[in-house]
């Protein structure tokens, strides 16, 4: 082999397991559900005689950007979609981590 095919397939190597490694943590960290010291503020707010909005479904509290999930059945900090790719909801504390599995996925594929 030639020290060209072999630099392309490290390189290659390398995107696969930047997108692996991103497809991962995506997978595994929990998008985020509002915090109990949230919903304690609420109640306060609601107790001062403030208006603030309650999920349906769930009867928590709601942050803004915040939706519930019918797949997960939760209400998530600034949900985007529920991805069946990394079978999870993508929310507030994975988003940075499925962009860069879709990023990672993209020049995988032009590279390839």
């Amino acid at each position: 082999m030639s020290p060209g095919h072999v630099a392309i397939a490290i390189i290659f190597h390398l995107l696969l397991g930047l997108m692996m490694l991103s497809w991962c943590y995506t997978c595994c960290t929990d998008p985020g559900t509002p915090p109990a010291a949230w919903q304690r503020q609420m109640e306060a707010a609601t107790a001062r005689g403030e208006t603030v909005a309650v999920c349906r479904r769930s009867g928590l509290y709601k942050p803004p950007r915040s939706h519930y999930d019918s797949v997960t059945e939760r209400l998530t900090l600034n949900m985007d979609h529920f991805c069946p790719w990394v079978v999870n909801t993508v929310g507030f504390y994975n988003r940075k981590f499925f962009v860069l599995f879709l990023f990672y996925t993209l020049l995988s594929t032009l590279w390839v």
